[in-house]
């Protein structure tokens, strides 16, 4: 009889979520853990869509025009995946390894290419359609992800618009003999935003790699993983005054992740991993012109940079899940015009997350609770904040 009434109270929770705001879930409930696999993997590691065979997927935004959805259908030789959600980042690798890693990152720079570091330009969130392939080349799994982008607003008056094309292709594969799965990312974006004052136009490309190695259903409960991506991005704004001269800038950055830590997985519904990262963010902008000079070079290191993550099975149905991600970062701002001006600031970076899984059937519900909640309680206990923050849906058939 408890048993049954602990059912009825989680299925209670789980409906008032679906109510709540929301985006994806597990991996934010988890701070982000990379070396803790999860489905929304195969957007940047592709070759890994050949574990889910028959799989459809929910996301749930706080409205009708925000969220994800996808189905995965595929036998044993090849495995084919379509997607379409909103995001606002131009690389998927940069923004798995620097966030909590879902897919629909929205709300963290709109309209903004945050890998590369360049100028606002552009409608803010682009609607993205996927489309993924996954096959098997004797032992090895290969996959390839291949993204188009699109955002475009045309407001009165008739002179102002503002649209963004990106192109994304990413080809992923499994290095059996380290037990490492290893990608590689381009992506291109052409934005232009013009008003009754002038037009900018930008047009950055970029390029990453990543690698991870963390537990596999051939590992021990007990296993040492690590991670690393690094990616290079560059461009340039070119803004002209209507009866004006073009005036461009342009943009180099580059992002550089390593991490290394234990992993421990018993079974599939109950993994625990821990790891240190040092991480080392560079954006650079050079608008000199002529005899003036106008550059300025943002560096940020974090380290040490640290992130544990825990989910526990407590029962065959509902899982507990717990993240905690931390880092000291060191920021330096050099400007270079008539005189050099050096700007640094410290910083602690850290918060935490919990959440819940459930499953009935071939049906898995996620919900990241909002932090509010865990320790002051919802509506029924005086506090108006969302039970759930981000929630997503599973479906194996």
């Amino acid at each position: 009889m408890t048993g049954r009434y602990i059912r009825v109270f989680f299925t209670v929770l789980t409906l008032l979520a679906l109510a709540s705001t929301s985006h994806a879930a597990r991996r934010s409930s988890l701070a982000g853990n990379l070396l803790i696999q999860d489905a929304d993997d195969v957007f940047f590691f592709p070759h890994l869509v050949n574990m889910h065979k028959r799989m459809v997927t929910f996301d749930l935004g706080p409205n009708a025009a925000v969220g994800s959805g996808g189905l995965v259908f595929g036998n044993e030789s090849v495995t084919f995946g379509a997607f379409t959600h909103r995001s606002d980042f131009l690389g998927a690798l940069p923004d798995a390894f620097f966030t909590r890693g879902d897919i629909d990152h929205i709300g963290n720079g709109i309209g903004t290419f945050p890998s590369g570091g360049l100028t606002a330009v552009g409608p803010g969130a682009l609607n993205w359609i996927d489309a993924l392939v996954g096959w098997q080349m004797g032992e090895t799994p290969w996959g390839l992800r291949f993204s188009l982008g699109r955002g475009n607003s045309d407001p009165a008056p008739a002179n102002v618009s503002d649209d963004v094309t990106a192109f994304n292709a990413i080809v992923g594969t499994r290095i059996a003999q380290w037990n490492t799965d290893a990608s590689v990312e381009f992506a291109f974006a052409s934005a232009n935003d013009e008003t009754a004052i002038s037009k900018t136009e930008a047009s950055p490309f970029h390029v990453g790699v990543a690698v991870r190695r963390t537990a596999s259903e051939e590992s021990d409960a007990l296993t040492l993983g690590w991670l690393g991506m690094f990616d290079w991005t560059s461009g340039s704004t070119d803004v002209t005054p209507t009866g004006g001269t073009k005036a461009t800038t342009d943009h180099t950055a580059y992002d550089v992740v390593a991490g290394l830590g234990p992993v421990y997985k018993p079974s599939d519904r109950t993994n625990v991993a821990m790891y240190g990262t040092f991480e080392l963010q560079s954006r650079k902008t050079d608008a000199s012109s002529g005899a003036t000079t106008d550059v300025r070079t943002t560096r940020t290191i974090g380290i040490p940079g640290w992130n544990i993550a825990a989910e526990v099975e407590l029962a065959s149905w509902i899982q507990f899940r717990c993240g905690m991600r931390s880092r000291f970062t060191f920021k330096d701002v050099h400007t270079e015009t008539a005189t050099d001006t050096h700007d640094k600031n410290n910083n602690l970076d850290f918060g935490w997350t919990t959440g819940v899984g459930m499953k009935v059937g071939s049906l898995q519900i996620d919900g990241m609770l909002n932090p509010d909640v865990v320790t002051t309680g919802t509506d029924l206990l005086g506090d108006s904040s969302a039970l759930f923050g981000l929630v997503s849906t599973t479906f194996h058939f």
